[in-house]
């Protein structure tokens, strides 16, 4: 939850938009339950674009800025629990009660808006997010790795839009989307977003039906989602394609075997508790 307040009015009729580039000075401060103050973000002109998240500045801020105009002034509260999970690497204490942004926007040159880009440069926006979405993943910061990847499928989703069959897409275009999607669905599985996870596999799998990383992450996102028959299949499916990682697939075939005489026993032990209760 954010609450914004202008300060002091901006300056013309745009606003920054994604892919901007803008300069803006950043006063951050919490207030701890007992009313105490303290400075924890300080940077004056600030240079950030806009839609390339930096794990310094939160999409919160990020919004609250493509809402003001050129010199404006404002103020922003956001509930520390938010900004918190928006942005981990600030240090906000257990007792905070709230945090304040002041911001003002110095200057900003907005981007090409999207609707505008060729398919050439939205194949090159989305390759540069999922690098940088890899790098984040392998550094352990899957939720801006996630983001990443999210913003990247934006991007690549239009183009070749007027194809139909999503079989007939360029090869470079379905090989873009595949990695895209795989790797938004493992970052998913770490978030336990099982059902998202699973439609990202279903996504790639509609490209390519034999992908054995799509069916691997299927089957352990149906796992979880309790879809038992739907797990076995996707998983028998992939040691098949890939006999020689059968170790892999056996793992996670002991463990849907396990969650499913888990379950059965809790429902006898029900059963059981319905027939031998007394009138």
């Amino acid at each position: 939850m954010s609450k914004k307040k202008v300060i002091e009015e901006g300056r013309g009729l745009y606003q920054p938009n994604e892919r901007s580039s803008v300069v803006v000075d950043i006063l951050g401060r919490y207030y701890t339950v007992g009313g105490g103050e303290t400075v924890f973000d300080l940077r004056e002109g600030s240079s950030i674009n806009i839609g390339e998240p930096s794990g310094v500045v939160s999409d919160i801020l990020e919004q609250c800025i493509c809402s003001m105009k050129a010199s404006e002034k404002c103020e922003l509260e956001i509930a520390p629990l938010t900004l918190r999970d928006s942005l981990p690497a600030l240090s906000i204490p257990e007792d905070c009660g709230r945090v304040v942004y002041s911001l003002r926007l110095v200057s900003f040159e907005r981007g090409k808006d999207v609707w505008r880009l060729t398919d050439d440069e939205r194949f090159e926006i989305a390759t540069k997010l999922k690098t940088l979405g890899t790098e984040k993943f392998k550094a352990g910061d899957v939720k801006l790795a996630a983001i990443f990847y999210s913003r990247a499928v934006k991007y690549i989703i239009p183009v070749d839009l007027t194809e139909q069959d999503p079989q007939q897409l360029t090869q470079d275009v379905r090989s873009l989307r595949i990695r895209l999607f795989l790797n938004l669905a493992a970052c998913q599985l770490k978030f336990k977003q099982y059902d998202h996870a699973a439609r990202n596999c279903t996504k790639v799998l509609e490209l390519d039906q034999d992908c054995v990383k799509a069916l691997y992450r299927r089957g352990q996102a149906y796992i979880n989602l309790n879809d038992f028959e739907q797990a076995r299949n996707d998983l028998v499916k992939a040691k098949h394609l890939e006999p020689n990682s059968q170790a892999i697939f056996d793992a996670q075939l002991n463990v849907l075997e396990s969650k499913i005489r888990s379950q059965n026993a809790k429902y006898r032990d029900m059963l059981r508790t319905m027939f031998d209760s007394k009138p």
